[in-house]
């Protein structure tokens, strides 16, 4: 069983890997954003992701990645479905507290 924090599983993700998959939604302009702002992450240990919430959060805020694109991504890199809900759920109550 893999421990949760905030309703979300821990699972880990190679950075190389989810870049990867990343180059695949995004423009170059916005992957280099992307790629800046994991490198300096505190989510990042080593070659490792640790959290995802941030930067899903990132993607729809800095990259102007739509609900649906952001799904596709988490699940592209291997988060489970019941997850990635959860993700984009906080993501729309922080939404709906900022307005």
């Amino acid at each position: 069983m893999i421990p949760e924090e905030d309703g979300v599983s821990v699972v880990t993700i190679d950075v190389d890997f989810f870049l990867s998959v990343a180059k695949g939604y995004l423009t170059n302009d916005k992957y280099r954003l992307l790629e800046e702002y994991i490198l300096s992450s505190e989510d990042v240990y080593g070659s490792l992701i640790f959290d995802t919430y941030d930067i899903a959060l990132f993607l729809k805020e800095q990259c102007n990645l739509s609900e649906k694109k952001i799904k596709s991504f988490l699940m592209d890199v291997g988060l489970p479905l019941c997850d990635v809900n959860e993700i984009l759920r906080q993501i729309r109550r922080k939404s709906e507290e900022v307005y």
